[in-house]
C-alpha cells in the first residue's frame, strides 16, 4: 500500500536513520485494521459522520470517513485509492452505504487538502507548517542535552507534538532536524572536552579507544559493583581513577 508519508528505505541516503522500519511502519504506514479496529475507529461520531457527509460527491464521503478513521488511530494524513483499502471500503459501504456501488479513484488534490484542514479542526490539530520547525528544533536541542540516541530523539518530539496537537511532519524532516542537531551537539561536546581536559588525560583517551577491546572495557567501566567486597570495591575505585577527569566536565 502506498500513502502521502508511507516510508521508503533509504539505501545510500545520507540521512540518520532515526526509527527501524517497523517503527516508521506504525507511524506513516497506512493502516490496515482488523475487524475490531474497524468497528473501534471507523464507527463515527454524529459529529464525524455529518462532516464526511458534508463532502461534494459520494467516493469524496467514503474516502472522508475512512481519512477520519485513519487520523484517529495514526494522527497524520494518507493519500490512497480506495482499491488499497478493500477491506476498509467494504466495511465503510455496508455501514453507511448498504453496499452502493462506488468508483475506485484518487480524490483530487484540492478535496484532499480540504479534507485534511476539516479534519484537523475537527479534532481540535494543527496541520504541519514551516512555521512549527524551529519550535520543533529548539526541542530537539533540549532533548539531545539528555539523550542523543535517535530513536529516543524522535520519540520525545512525536510525544511533543501530539502534547501540543500538531500533526508531525514526514520522516525525512524528523531526518534532518534529528540528524543536524546531534552534529552539533557532538561538536559542542567535543569543543568543551578539548577546552576542559588536560593532555594527559586526552591521550589517555586516545589510546583507550584506539583499542580493539575499548567496547568491552568501557562496558566493564559501565558495571555497577556486584556487592560489597573488598575485591569488589578495588575495582570501584579503580574505574573511578579512570573515569576522575570525566566527571566535572559530564555537568556541562
Amino acid at each position: 500500500m502506498t500513502s502521502q508519508h508511507n516510508p521508503k528505505k533509504e539505501g545510500k541516503s545520507e540521512r540518520l536513520s532515526v526509527l527501524t522500519d517497523a517503527e516508521q511502519f506504525a507511524l506513516y504506514g497506512l493502516p490496515d485494521f482488523d475487524e475490531a479496529q474497524q468497528l473501534e475507529f471507523l464507527s463515527l461520531s454524529k459529529t464525524e459522520l455529518e462532516l464526511a457527509m458534508s463532502r461534494p460527491t459520494l467516493h469524496a464521503q467514503v474516502c472522508c470517513i475512512l481519512q477520519i478513521g485513519y487520523f484517529r488511530a495514526k494522527h497524520t494524513f494518507f493519500r490512497f485509492s480506495l482499491a488499497e483499502t478493500e477491506h476498509d471500503y467494504a466495511f465503510v459501504m455496508s455501514r453507511y452505504f448498504d453496499d452502493t456501488e462506488c468508483q475506485c479513484m484518487l480524490i483530487t488534490d484540492h478535496e484532499y487538502h480540504s479534507q485534511r484542514k476539516l479534519i484537523a479542526g475537527l479534532f481540535e490539530y494543527h496541520l504541519w507548517s514551516g512555521q512549527f520547525r524551529q519550535q520543533l528544533e529548539q526541542q530537539t536541542r533540549q532533548i539531545v542535552r539528555r539523550d542523543i540516541t535517535p530513536g529516543f530523539v524522535a520519540a520525545e518530539l512525536i510525544s511533543w507534538l501530539r502534547d501540543n496537537r500538531i500533526v508531525r511532519p514526514g520522516y525525512s524532516t524528523f531526518q534532518d532536524i534529528i540528524g543536524k542537531t546531534l552534529s552539533v551537539e557532538r561538536q559542542r561536546l567535543t569543543d568543551i572536552l578539548s577546552r576542559s581536559l588536560e593532555p594527559g588525560t586526552k591521550e589517555a583517551l586516545t589510546q583507550l579507544l584506539d583499542r580493539d577491546d575499548t567496547l568491552s572495557e568501557l562496558a566493564v567501566l559501565r558495571q555497577d559493583a556486584k556487592d560489597f567486597r573488598w575485591r569488589q570495591m578495588a575495582r570501584e575505585r579503580e574505574k573511578r581513577a579512570i573515569l576522575a577527569p570525566l566527571y566535572h566536565v559530564a555537568r556541562v
